[in-house]
């Protein structure tokens, strides 16, 4: 899990429900191991060291890029989104977890924009070409449960600008 908005109300809905959860994320204080999931020696060693403290029964990656994307390469997206999990599953790999763990993934509704086509270009679609990448390369793990749970849009205050060139709410200022 990780430390974003939607890894911090997975955190919260995780534990009320009686899980112990370690994250990994960049935040100092909050999470529990912190690093760089582009880093892909320093995911390693915080996978390792959560390995070594204590069994481990799942995994549930929340980390990419989800906002800020517009003008971002194929290539970009690429290196936010599928090298963070390629770093993730080699990290989990290493310490032997990827037979032991179920693996979750949030995924998006974008990566329809790629399945309902005869010809799908990923280049129109960088951000869904990446999305739909990472859930090809985490199939192709031995997990021995995995899901992938395509999220619609997840807006913060930070990004309700992005509602308002969308949808009229009346009685607010959107």
């Amino acid at each position: 899990v990780c430390s974003s908005d939607l890894g911090s109300a997975g955190v919260v809905a995780l534990r009320a429900r009686g899980h112990e959860v370690a994250t990994i994320g960049r935040r100092a204080g909050v999470d529990t191991a912190v690093c760089d999931l582009g880093d892909a020696p320093a995911v390693r060693d915080a996978v390792r060291v959560l390995a070594e403290a204590g069994p481990c029964d799942a995994v549930v990656h929340l980390a990419a890029r989800a906002h800020g994307f517009r003008g971002l390469s194929l290539d970009d997206l690429r290196r936010a989104n599928v090298a963070t999990t390629r770093a993730l599953l080699d990290a989990l790999a290493a310490a032997g977890l990827t037979s032991r763990v179920r693996f979750v993934l949030a995924s998006s509704v974008a990566v329809y924009d790629l399945l309902d086509t005869t010809t799908p270009d990923r280049r129109t679609a960088p951000y869904a070409a990446s999305k739909l990448e990472v859930e090809e390369i985490v199939r192709a793990e031995p997990f021995p449960r995995s899901s992938v749970l395509r999220f619609a849009p997840i807006y913060d205050r930070e990004h309700l600008v992005d509602v308002a060139k969308r949808v009229y709410l009346p009685g607010t200022r959107l």
